[in-house]
């Protein structure tokens, strides 16, 4: 690899990360959803969980929580 080969190796991954997660890093992104309304059933929530369905409030939208949630199921 030359010198100024990893400038464009370093574009191309931010490229690259951009497009698989595009609002990552801007704004409120904890790996989250805040919902105001179950998703489940659309009942407005109070609390972490709904008090209809029993849905949890906050979804885990990330590939490592989505893959810790398969491992552990």
């Amino acid at each position: 690899m030359s010198g100024t080969d990893f400038i464009g190796d370093l574009a191309q991954g931010a490229l690259t990360a951009r497009a698989v997660e595009p609002a990552h890093g801007e704004g409120r992104d904890d790996g989250h959803t805040h919902e105001s309304v179950c998703l489940n059933c659309g009942t407005a929530l109070i609390g972490r969980h709904c008090h209809n369905c029993g849905q949890a409030a906050h979804i885990h939208k990330t590939l490592g929580a989505f893959f810790n949630g398969a491992l552990a199921g």
